[in-house]
């Protein structure tokens, strides 16, 4: 996915282009990017970043837009990720970690524009009420998804892997932050299997349902606290 993004799920690298070519996340980079599909002809670098960390019943972003999320319910928190992609032959460092049950997933995407190109553009997006008006959004949408499909796709067959089975009728929505040079963002996906793609006012019943359960605060960093990379 990348679902959109670019890390997921178009508008970045969305959960549909997550889908092959839907676009499951919507945004122009990586997290559920913009259409765009990874490449795999440049040699990563090392991963010496780390923009995630899980605390308790928390996860918390270490780069420049610094958020605490959590969510009330009966959640396991997956252990960060970080990995290097490339959307459009941009080069993304991304980390991720999700709260996931066996019916729903709130993915994290911390992740900047490793060469500074300034490609994580949300502007074509609305503005969004939640979690904040710092972020964009193209609202919800649901996917058929095949149970094949699954393991092409990066997010999605990560979600699986930590418990969430992310085929069949997947409602999702992405929300998307990001810095005013546009080398570092945000993204929080929302993900709920659902029994049909149809019932289009019940499914966006249980988006608003899984908002209501997330509290999404920006971190008020003390004086001379930096924001930059936490490094494990």
């Amino acid at each position: 996915m990348q679902i959109r993004h670019r890390n997921v799920i178009g508008d970045a690298r969305q959960i549909a282009v997550l889908i092959l070519t839907a676009v499951f996340f919507s945004g122009s980079c990586s997290a559920l990017h913009n259409d765009s599909i990874a490449t795999d002809q440049v040699a990563a670098p090392a991963l010496d970043f780390n923009y995630i960390s899980v605390n308790d019943d928390r996860i918390r972003t270490h780069h420049a837009l610094e958020y605490e999320v959590s969510i009330s319910g009966d959640f396991k928190i997956t252990p960060p990720k970080n990995r290097i992609d490339y959307f459009n032959s941009t080069p993304y460092r991304i980390s991720l970690a999700a709260f996931i049950t066996d019916d729903s997933a709130l993915m994290i995407h911390a992740e900047e524009v490793a060469d500074s190109s300034g490609a994580s553009d949300y502007s074509h997006l609305a503005v969004t009420e939640w979690p904040d008006e710092t972020f964009r959004s193209s609202g919800p949408d649901c996917l058929q998804i095949p149970a094949e499909e699954v393991e092409e796709e990066h997010d999605l067959s990560w979600l699986r892997q930590n418990g969430f089975e992310s085929s069949g009728s997947i409602l999702y929505a992405q929300y998307f932050a990001t810095t005013a040079d546009m080398n570092t963002e945000l993204v929080i996906s929302i993900l709920q299997r659902v029994a049909s793609c149809d019932e289009a006012f019940a499914n966006s019943e249980l988006i608003r349902a899984l908002q209501a359960r997330t509290s999404v605060n920006k971190v008020k960093l003390s004086s001379g606290t930096s924001a930059g990379p936490a490094h494990h």
